[in-house]
């Protein structure tokens, strides 16, 4: 009988199939080398036999030499495994049968799945494809090195995979190759579009709340208790725990009581993110090597880093804001007093270091990891990244770091923060204040480029200055002070932002006064002078008659009688000039615009909704982000 070769393309027929070797009588076999089919005969089968007995005993001695070698005689469980011998159903016949494979290699699962994203990396290449692996074999194919104890195996098939271009295209291979296979299928990545505003939308029916934390209030709404353990609070205050004791026990409103529990400790418990008391014997210098002679009292005595909620970076407007509420405590408590003291060191330094920035990344006294905004901001002057977080130049930042010195001596009467680092960041202040009070054409029509250019690579145009950075045009001789941005962040459109102005005119008559205790006098009238200029030029120039409402303050001015119409929730605002102190309430000017920010017909950004109406801002038109009413 003679044994053809066929040639496995694709998929074969049974019919076209002889009769193999494997299912001929015991006492045949078929030499493989012979053409024809013949017969051995029992001569032929003793010299077989005395040849297998003569390899067996080569086995046995090679498997005492090499014991730690693979079994590549193990039995396979032939129930579970899908081994081919010809005789299953179906139209064609398995490519095992005829591949020479060794058994092991046929008795084996594989695996077809689809590979997950790589984790690090937002590319999906490699879920295109479909993918096969094999199983692990056990038994003897796996071995220990006696010497290190490593895992050796013999498994010639554990590191290998196929791709295929569709999960039918393995399958397929899978059954030709007389395979188990089981199918992982994948899991479709799901992308829900989200966006920061939708946290605040409001949805009508019962007011809703996160029950977190317990106890809960006794109030009808039941607010959970906030706070962080002790054990986690960034700052303690023993004087600010008695004021939240004494005022929560006898507020009778339950809930407002709760929120106030939880509030007014929160800058304390979760913001102050480092602070040092400056009685330590180290003094920091390698940071004064660094920086020079100039530099003497570099984050010397307390330092104190506020940083702005989930962000690890410093809001010179935002920090003096958070302590605000502990400033009339400091006089009694001396760990207050330390860490406001602190805090305005630590601005001092910022504003030193690059004067027209807005947030700042942690001290490097610190040693707290620095954070990346992300964004591809191009701005001169140029500043230094593991310094500034961000580089927005906003006026009301400077006026809120004399504004925090300020209300911090009104409170202790101490001069401990007239440091050397203090006058210079002082001189620093006003050094930027005559820069940005340059008009954009002097006298004679001539282009005087700004100072301050900012441009960034966005498409939102409240991120970005217009004409290059620059900012329109400005007009000269109004005594008022250029402002990049607003206290929201936001590009202004016309430079001259009244609240911003009012505030530094305030701030800087404040610490004028400051100055003449200390016997100033010649450093304490220029700052009372400046401080009065810019009032002067808001008086002039940023009130302007309005058809329905009289005089009003407008928001933003160019000096050339263009104007902006609107207010912005946050501080400073226009709504908050009498806080401010730059007006008395009962102003007959201020009660006019007071009248016309709280209108919808007045201001465009004022928000209103079916549960609640108030001043918005320009950063979201459909909810009310800050909230001013």
């Amino acid at each position: 009988m003679a044994l053809l070769r066929p040639v496995l393309t694709g998929r074969l027929s049974r019919s076209s199939i002889p009769v193999l070797s494997r299912l001929l009588p015991a006492s045949v076999r078929c030499d493989s080398q012979m053409s024809s089919g013949t017969a051995h005969t029992k001569a032929d089968r003793s010299q077989l036999a005395h040849q297998s007995s003569e390899s067996s005993m080569v086995k046995q001695e090679d498997a005492q030499i090499r014991r730690n070698q693979p079994d590549y005689q193990a039995e396979v469980d032939q129930a579970s495994s899908r081994v081919m011998n010809g005789s299953e159903n179906g139209g064609s016949l398995p490519a095992a049968v005829l591949s020479g494979a060794p058994i092991e290699l046929q008795a084996r699962t594989v695996r077809i799945y689809r590979q997950a994203k790589t984790a690090t990396q937002s590319g999906d290449w490699h879920g295109h494809h479909w993918r096969m692996d094999w199983d692990v074999l056990s038994k003897g194919h796996r071995w220990e090195n006696p010497l290190m104890g490593w895992q050796s195996s013999g498994d010639f098939m554990q590191g290998t995979h196929m791709n295929f271009k569709t999960k039918d295209d393995a399958i397929r291979f899978a059954e030709k190759q007389g395979y188990e296979y089981f199918v992982q299928e994948a899991n479709e990545r799901r992308i829900i579009p989200k966006a920061y505003a939708n946290n605040f939308l409001y949805s009508p029916g019962k007011l809703k709340h996160i029950r977190t934390n317990e106890p809960l209030g006794e109030g009808p709404l039941g607010l959970p208790f906030q706070r962080p353990s002790v054990h986690c609070r960034t700052f303690v205050s023993p004087l600010v725990e008695k004021v939240v004791e004494d005022i929560t026990t006898r507020m009778t409103d339950k809930d407002l009581s709760r929120l106030f529990e939880n509030a007014f400790p929160n800058t304390l418990d979760t913001t102050i993110r480092w602070h040092t008391d400056g009685t330590g014997n180290a003094k920091h210098t390698e940071l004064k090597t660094r920086h020079g002679k100039d530099d003497t009292g570099h984050w010397e005595g307390p330092q104190s880093f506020v940083v702005t909620g989930d962000i690890n970076a410093e809001w010179i407007r935002d920090s003096t804001n958070q302590l605000l509420q502990y400033q009339p405590l400091a006089s009694q408590d001396p760990k207050l007093f330390n860490l406001i003291l602190g805090a305005i060191n630590t601005q001092a330094e910022f504003i030193i270091k690059s004067p027209y920035c807005n947030a700042f990344q942690p001290p490097p006294p610190s040693r707290l990891k620095h954070t990346s905004n992300s964004q591809e901001d191009y701005v001169h002057p140029a500043y230094e990244p593991t310094v500034v977080f961000e580089c927005k130049y906003e006026l009301d930042s400077l006026a809120h770091f004399l504004a925090l010195s300020n209300t911090f001596h009104n409170n202790t009467k101490s001069t401990r923060f007239l440091t050397s680092r203090w006058y210079m960041a002082l001189d620093t202040v006003m050094t930027v204040i005559d820069q940005q009070s340059q008009p954009t054409f002097d006298p004679l029509g001539r282009f005087h480029r700004n100072e301050y250019t900012f441009s960034r690579r966005t498409s939102q145009g409240t991120e970005t200055l217009p004409l290059s950075g620059v900012g329109n045009p400005l007009a000269n001789g109004t005594g008022l002070i250029r402002s990049a941005f607003r206290p929201s962040d936001d590009a202004t459109i016309l430079g001259f932002l009244i609240p911003a102005n009012a505030m530094m005119a305030v701030e800087l008559k404040r610490t004028a006064s400051v100055l003449r205790e200390v016997g100033k006098a010649v450093l304490a009238q220029s700052f009372e002078k400046r401080g009065q200029a810019i009032a002067d030029g808001i008086w002039k120039h940023g009130v302007v008659k309005h058809e329905r409402y009289g005089n009003v303050f407008a928001f933003e001015v160019d000096g050339y009688g263009s104007s902006i119409i609107m207010d912005d929730a946050n501080i400073p605002s226009l709504l908050a000039l009498p806080m401010l102190g730059f007006v008395p309430i009962s102003d007959p000017v201020y009660q006019n615009t007071r009248k016309m920010i709280l209108e919808k017909n007045g201001n465009p950004y004022y928000l209103q909704g079916t549960a609640f109406q108030g001043i918005g801002g320009l950063q979201f038109t459909s909810v009310v982000y800050h909230l001013a009413k």
